[in-house]
């Protein structure tokens, strides 16, 4: 569902249904869909133009090399990052 909002350039209602889904996967013992939310919910948070909440997620996936998208969290892309939220 949250990633049909961001193919429908929703960025509220993807941001609310990633963050419904980090709730859940939080309170269950069994995460759903975990890298893909933290990479996805950074990604709609920089369309957001909310930098800070983006490098948190994105920081976090460049700590943990288990990550799915840890390949995807180049340093190159968190600088890129790092200079829109000036």
């Amino acid at each position: 569902r949250a990633m049909s909002f961001i193919e429908l350039h929703q960025s509220d209602s993807a941001i609310q249904s990633f963050q419904q889904l980090m709730v859940f996967n939080n309170q269950s013992g069994k995460p759903q869909f975990k890298d893909e939310t933290e990479f996805y919910l950074a990604l709609v948070y920089i369309r957001h133009k909310d930098f800070d909440k983006a490098l948190d997620l994105l920081e976090k996936i460049k700590k943990d090399p288990s990550h799915l998208y840890y390949n995807k969290v180049t340093d190159s892309f968190l600088r890129k990052v790092k200079k829109l939220n000036r």
